[in-house]
């Protein structure tokens, strides 16, 4: 009977080792099933990731040639500010050159009004001389014609 005890014994010890297999075998599939999910879900989520990754790259990428039509823009203001500028230079030694010109034109002037005020005043002068020299030949005529009448 021993060794039918021990037989017994033993089965029961294999059966119950081999139940206790089964259930870690039970729980390694079911937490391997379990790691087989969450790993799908990792990768839906790595590709959803990638998917905004890439949408995210595309966008960087629109932006950046956004930034180089903006500078290109940009350079072309300069360029036209620089040209504006240097109208504006040259416009105000335009305006500076006709303010010279202008001062000279200005001196000229007055010095055309002063002949002009000379040679009225000369002219009054010879107009008062010539009204005398009128007067006096009208004086003369008239002494010369009473003399002529008085001789006849």
């Amino acid at each position: 009977m021993l060794t039918g005890g021990v037989t017994s014994y033993a089965a029961t010890n294999i059966f119950n080792n081999l139940d206790s297999i089964e259930l870690n075998v039970d729980k390694l599939i079911s937490m391997v099933a379990g790691s087989k999910e969450r790993a799908k879900k990792l990768e839906q989520e790595l590709e959803t990731e990638k998917i905004n990754f890439n949408k995210q790259e595309e966008l960087v990428s629109k932006l950046e040639e956004e930034i180089v039509l903006q500078e290109a823009l940009l350079a072309d203001k300069d360029s036209l500010i620089a040209q504006k500028e240097e109208n504006i230079v040259k416009t105000e030694e335009a305006v500076e050159s006709l303010r010279k010109d202008l001062a000279i034109a200005n001196t000229d002037l007055a010095m055309y009004k002063s002949t002009i005020s000379k040679l009225k005043a000369e002219l009054e002068t010879k107009d008062n001389l010539f009204a005398q020299a009128e007067q006096r030949v009208s004086d003369l005529e008239a002494k010369v014609s009473n003399a002529v009448s008085d001789l006849e």
